[in-house]
């Protein structure tokens, strides 16, 4: 099993969303984020973020909502959101006191400036990159096998793999729940990947997904690294240069 085909990946594309109805201050952080190379939805409310929250996937949410107090209760919208809860969260500020204590992960202090929103988004992306990687899912063509109970392998292969499963084509007919050691190479020269996952979907054909059940914290580790430098490959050389990276 050591060849394997990365399939062209799409550019890193993050999702930000920032509530606010200061018109000016929304087109700075809006022409920030977008170097960073983030689609930004704006919001003028609450009302319409929480919506926002409830229907989308986003890796930061910035907040400028006033000195009424409605920050804290959005960031506990955020942070109750089962898809948005490790979301980034960063909080506008001027000088005027706050009801109740704000606790995002980054304060932008007015008034805002383009150095200012540059270095905080900076100090940010590594969070940010590490929030995305938990649901990336990387396409990968490589061997794999499965093996059911002890019955001998059968052979399959990878079409994708995150940090929580992977998906299989080529593959005998799966039912929902089945339980399978999986094992296969990743291209990063380092020897079989193994672990025991279910069978979270499948179309009783030769297509399936698995969510890995048991995998050793090497392998973890390994796997993690390994999404990480796919995630990099994916970041435009222009916003790489932005970190004095250039590739």
């Amino acid at each position: 099993m050591s060849s394997f085909k990365i399939t062209p990946r799409p550019e890193f594309a993050g999702r930000a969303l920032l509530v606010s109805s200061q018109a000016g201050e929304a087109r700075q952080i809006v022409a920030e984020m977008q170097r960073f190379g983030f689609t930004v939805d704006v919001c003028t409310n609450q009302e319409s973020g929480a919506a926002m929250i409830a229907t989308r996937k986003f890796q930061a949410v910035i907040m400028d909502l006033g000195a009424d107090g409605q920050e804290s209760e959005f960031l506990d919208v955020v942070h109750s959101s089962p898809s948005n809860r490790t979301a980034v969260t960063f909080a506008v500020l001027g000088m005027e006191k706050r009801v109740r204590p704000l606790h995002p992960n980054f304060f932008l202090h007015r008034p805002l400036r383009k150095a200012l929103l540059a270095s905080t988004f900076k100090a940010a992306i590594g969070l940010i990159i590490r929030d995305y990687r938990r649901y990336f899912r990387c396409p990968i063509k490589v061997p794999a096998t499965i093996q059911i109970n002890g019955a001998p392998p059968v052979p399959c292969e990878l079409m994708n793999i995150s940090e929580g499963g992977l998906a299989l084509t080529r593959c005998i007919p799966l039912g929902l729940g089945t339980l399978v050691e999986t094992r296969f190479q990743l291209p990063d020269g380092l020897g079989e990947f193994y672990a025991d996952a279910h069978v979270c979907w499948s179309d009783n054909r030769s297509r399936a997904g698995l969510h890995f059940s048991r995998i050793v914290p090497e392998q973890k580790v390994r796997l993690q690294i390994w999404l990480s430098q796919q995630i990099e490959e994916g970041i435009p050389d222009s916003i790489m240069q932005l970190f004095g990276n250039q590739r």
